[in-house]
């Protein structure tokens, strides 16, 4: 069928259609057309008859529209090809060429070397590159020295599989591999991804644990009992309500004692945005009462890593599911005490739920919720649409108004 070829007349086109492919040619650009599938998808075409319309036809696709490939687009190249095929340029050696190419650098590219491309071309110097490229790695291990189209959906099921029990870990990995692997088949290093045709897992349930405040002091006063520096840690945790990462990779060049501030670096900040934290008075008697050279890491690791005799950098704490258990066994023993219990059995909570005891401590206290989330550094539904483009205020009095209010409520606890 030959008309001028337009977005509606191809729609009008696909409407009509009985179950069979159409081949619609343009009357504008002669050779130039569109394939209309069975189905409705829209593949582009160009056609020219060699030694005239008794001579040898060359016809090839050049793009689909499912692809991204919108009429304009495929009009422009269209003319390109064309203008090739009437200077005898092979047009089809030419496709297959570069499709040997692509063939010949899928089968050779390693699945580590594809990972450096991924981060390479969007990956930038945050956190959350360095734990997407840590998490890549660690779950295509066995593939890193092998080339990247060996990793079938079946390996990709198994890794997610083997998350099962560990939702939020399951979530992590799945964010991780789909952008990876659709990043892969855009630029052409693979053809499809065994991401592709995999269900999302499913949310993740809304955690609502609270400490009680019989709790809270029992993890304050156990924590005097922890080796240096994991006591003060913990009690900075609960006083700054910041996240666990943020705390541990604290720096002193961070902070300033005399104004009592620690400015969180937007490359340490989980949203990537350099963050300010107004520290009360507790919590700068925990900074001072730590005895290290205050440069470098506030929280250092007591090893620091070496190999072949080299030293490869200072390191924070590390081991926290560890110490978690210990602070849990010691808190289960407090409270059983306090309870004249026995078999008295702690509620399981994590490390963030001191956030959550904060956020709830201080509305009870009367902030608002716009002071709360950017106390925390944390973008909820109060900062998101018009009002977030227009709110810049930033309410630091208010937030330095509750942390010392805090301070002073886990105080009186303790």
């Amino acid at each position: 069928m030959k008309l001028k070829l337009t977005q509606k007349a191809i729609e009008t086109q696909v409407k009509g259609l009985d179950g069979n492919a159409v081949y619609l040619w343009d009357t504008e650009l002669s050779g130039f057309g569109a394939r209309l599938s069975p189905s409705g998808e829209v593949s582009w075409l160009v056609q020219k008859f060699i030694g005239g319309r008794g001579g040898r036809a060359v016809r090839q696709t050049i793009g689909r529209a499912k692809d991204g490939m919108e009429l304009t687009d495929a009009r422009k190249l269209a003319v390109s090809e064309i203008g090739d095929i009437k200077k005898g340029v092979d047009v089809l050696a030419r496709k297959r060429e570069l499709r040997h190419k692509v063939r010949d650098q899928m089968n050779s590219m390693r699945t580590e070397e594809a990972i450096e491309k991924f981060i390479k071309a969007n990956g930038k110097d945050t956190r959350y590159w360095k734990d997407t490229e840590r998490l890549l790695r660690a779950s295509l291990s066995s593939f890193l020295k092998r080339p990247i189209i060996e990793v079938t959906k079946a390996d990709v099921r198994k890794m997610l599989d083997d998350k099962r029990g560990r939702p939020a870990a399951q979530r992590n990995l799945f964010a991780a591999l789909r952008p990876f692997f659709s990043f892969l088949v855009e630029h052409d290093l693979i053809v499809t991804s065994p991401v592709s045709s995999i269900s999302a897992p499913d949310p993740l349930a809304s955690r609502d644990r609270l400490l009680t405040d019989l709790e809270l002091k029992a993890l304050w006063e156990v924590s005097k009992g922890l080796s240096n520096p994991w006591g003060q840690f913990y009690r900075l945790l609960i006083l700054t309500g910041q996240r666990i990462g943020e705390v541990s990779g604290m720096r002193w060049e961070e902070i300033d004692m005399e104004k009592a501030l620690w400015t969180i670096p937007k490359e340490r900040a989980k949203n990537n945005k350099a963050h300010i934290v107004h520290l009360s008075s507790q919590s700068i008697d925990e900074l001072r009462s730590l005895s290290n050279k205050q440069e470098g890491f506030v929280f250092p690791a007591k090893r620091l890593r070496k190999k072949d005799q080299k030293l490869l950098g200072e390191g924070s704490i590390k081991g926290f599911s560890k110490s978690k258990a210990n602070v849990d066994a010691l808190m289960t023993a407090y409270l059983k005490e306090k309870a004249d219990n026995p078999t008295f059995k702690l509620t399981p909570w994590r490390v963030h739920d001191l956030r959550r005891t904060m956020v709830s401590g201080l509305a009870q206290a009367g902030y608002a919720t716009d002071v709360v989330d950017r106390l925390l550094n944390h973008v909820s539904g109060s900062q998101s649409g018009v009002k977030g483009v227009y709110q810049r205020y930033e309410f630091m009095k208010e937030r330095r108004e509750a942390l010392m209010a805090w301070g002073e409520h886990v105080l009186s606890l303790t």
